[in-house]
């Protein structure tokens, strides 16, 4: 049994032949290899094909309307996006909340998608119960979030050093912040905490500043407004606390 296979492809990946040609509007060009046949076809911009189950020939898909030519594009083309127009649809719903990075474990790659096709779906089915529109970022934050309040629990710290304040995310962002010093303790008059913030980054910060309401250190400039204004730091805390 065979199968064969057709679809779009990166001009960078490995093996893919360099094609150098200028095209203009409605051009293609093509190499082969084997049963292999890349296209590169322009419409408005380049895309590349990859195939093993289209010759290179053309169909008509209608007329110019001020020329009133023939509009010409490959059958492959054609095909395509017939086809595969709700996929390209879900990648770039996907594109702005996809958790995959690169990963030498391939299996984490799958998870990974497998989870964001999962939230894309539930996504789906949420718009079917509102007629207000919701973006897919807005509904994957208060995802993250309702999700973080269920089930968050404090860790347990058992080995020594300085207690690490715990991130409550719910009060970050929907409390009223104000900077205060942090308390002097019998030794230290003055004492400082190491920046949550830059500590995220890999950065050694110490400052005298704190949030009371959340009892975390923090930079006055710039970290304290980062830290309770800018919504993606729930995604920079998912990442970094994966470390794939």
């Amino acid at each position: 049994m065979k199968s064969n296979a057709c679809g779009t492809v990166k001009s960078n990946r490995k093996n893919i032949p360099k094609i150098t040609e200028k095209l203009s509007g409605g051009e293609f060009t093509y190499r082969c290899r084997e049963k292999l046949l890349a296209i590169r076809y322009k419409d408005k911009r380049e895309v590349n094909m990859l195939l093993s189950s289209h010759q290179p020939d053309v169909n008509s898909v209608g007329r110019n309307r001020k020329t009133g030519h023939q509009i010409l594009k490959p059958s492959c083309i054609v095909d395509y996006n017939s086809y595969m127009g709700a996929v390209d649809q879900s990648d770039m719903l996907l594109s702005s909340i996809e958790c995959v990075r690169k990963s030498k474990k391939w299996y984490k790659k799958v998870y990974f998608h497998l989870l964001d096709m999962a939230i894309l779906n539930s996504y789906q089915c949420f718009k079917t119960t509102t007629t207000s529109y919701v973006s897919i970022e807005h509904f994957h934050l208060q995802l993250v979030k309702e999700i973080i309040g269920k089930y968050h629990t404090p860790l347990s710290r058992t080995g020594g050093g300085r207690p690490i304040a715990e991130d409550n995310n719910e009060l970050r962002l929907t409390e009223r912040h104000f900077a205060s010093y942090v308390p002097a303790t019998e030794n230290i008059m003055r004492p400082t905490k190491r920046c949550v913030v830059c500590a995220k980054h890999n950065k050694r910060a110490e400052s005298c500043f704190m949030c009371s309401t959340c009892n975390v250190a923090l930079c006055i400039i710039p970290c304290f407004d980062d830290f309770f204004q800018n919504n993606m730091l729930y995604f920079d805390n998912i990442r970094f606390f994966l470390n794939y």
